[in-house]
């Protein structure tokens, strides 16, 4: 990890067990204490989910059957797999992980529709990264606070936030962050028949996403200005 993660609270090194971050984000003690239950018949399939006595596994196992799982739309898996992982974290140098996880642990909580749980995840996740100057960090926090927001349909929220992460996300070089706060910028200015504004977000974001030659999501951007110019 660079020097520019290594970082503390007051002095303090820097812990992720879940107890310690702010608002006890992940309400994973309740959790957990369901896991069985709620996960019945799917150790086999995800083996990192067994007991510790069971079966060990890195962190870097953990996520990828996370990732798995949620893909498959196994949110209850994955968020266990994602809490894992959390746990298993020990130090400073491991901060740009820690903050992916309680991020990705929020989005499984948001697409349950538990929002207070999602904004509790993004709210560790952000001071995580801002503890350790982890820029690009800091931009991914905001902009997974704004998509909550925006499904809220918290539109000044969302777009001070989406904002706010563009610019983190340019100052640290994340271009794919950047292109897609700015597309979601337009997509707001859009509904609010700002047809301007949502041109200028759009043709900003068909830049980005040029520049990294993301097809797919060029695109979907060609797709938004061709519906723009059809108003």
């Amino acid at each position: 990890c660079t020097r520019r993660h290594q970082s503390s609270y007051g002095g303090t090194p820097l812990t992720y067990r879940l107890g310690t971050v702010p608002g006890s984000a992940l309400r994973a003690r309740g959790a957990m204490s369901t896991l069985p239950n709620r996960l019945a018949g799917t150790t086999d399939r995800f083996p990192a989910l067994r007991r510790p006595s069971e079966a060990t596994a890195p962190v870097e196992a953990l996520i990828e059957e996370g990732q798995l799982a949620e893909r498959q739309g196994r949110r209850d898996v994955a968020r266990a797999l994602y809490e894992r992982a959390l746990y298993a974290l020990r130090d400073a140098s491991q901060s740009v992980t820690a903050a992916a996880l309680l991020r990705w642990i929020g989005l499984t909580y948001q697409l349950d529709a538990d929002f207070d749980a999602a904004f509790d995840c993004f709210e560790a996740a952000l001071a995580v990264s801002d503890a350790c100057g982890d820029e690009a960090g800091v931009g991914h926090a905001m902009n997974v606070k704004a998509i909550a927001h925006f499904r809220l349909g918290q539109l000044d929220e969302a777009e001070q936030l989406y904002l706010q992460a563009r610019e983190h996300a340019r100052r640290s070089g994340e271009a794919k962050l950047a292109a897609m706060t700015a597309q979601n910028l337009g997509v707001i200015a859009n509904i609010r028949g700002d047809l301007e504004q949502a041109l200028t977000h759009y043709e900003a974001s068909l830049a980005d996403y040029r520049s990294l030659g993301l097809t797919k999501y060029i695109c979907t951007t060609l797709n938004n200005l061709g519906v723009l110019y059809t108003r």
